[in-house]
């Protein structure tokens, strides 16, 4: 979604994800078992952090997320196993 370079709004960026999944509204409605949100809410959050602190993509204001050049590498590199693992490790940020 975000190979474009431009910063995209996390709204618009959740639909397009959801369309390119194909995710029904019953997925995108289904709660995590504390019923406080769904789980994609949840998860795409989650991957939003973990791509933020490996500096793979930035935040240029709330809300809005743009990959960063270090993002466009990765993704052309067929080689890596893009999980948590990686993010973990690839973090610029202190652990």
């Amino acid at each position: 979604v975000l190979s474009d370079g431009i910063p995209h709004d996390i709204k618009e960026i959740r639909k397009i994800m959801s369309e390119n999944m194909n995710l029904s509204s019953n997925d995108l409605g289904m709660l995590l078992p504390s019923g406080t949100q769904t789980v994609f809410f949840n998860r795409s959050t989650w991957a939003a952090s973990y791509l933020l602190k490996a500096g793979l993509i930035d935040r240029p204001k709330r809300g809005q997320y743009v990959i960063t050049e270090e993002g466009l590498k990765v993704q052309k590199d067929r080689s890596i196993n893009l999980n948590i693992s990686y993010l973990s490790s690839a973090s610029p940020y202190p652990k």
